[in-house]
């Protein structure tokens, strides 16, 4: 699959950290463009990195990353709605 992918410009926004003594996570959105089977077109993934400490380093140790769904929530009724103005 990876081998599907090249050419990034992506940036990450990291919105959740978690740092102990020998582990970290982090959870935030990748979002660029990238070319895919050749098609440069722009993505929106979740991404989640594992890492571990080793002599004063840190080490990615996991990284998992998928898709972000698109908004499927139904819509939130707006105060005053169907009333005729």
């Amino acid at each position: 699959m990876a081998a599907r992918f090249s050419d990034p410009d992506m940036t990450t926004d990291v919105e959740v950290v978690h740092v102990g003594s020998e582990l970290a996570s982090t959870v935030g959105d990748e979002h660029g463009q990238v070319a895919i089977d050749g098609n440069r077109q722009p993505v929106r993934i979740r991404a989640t990195h594992s890492s571990r400490r080793e002599q004063d380093q840190w080490k990615l140790l996991h990284r998992h990353g998928d898709l972000a769904p698109v908004d499927a929530s139904p819509p939130v009724p707006m105060p005053n709605s169907g009333r005729a103005r």
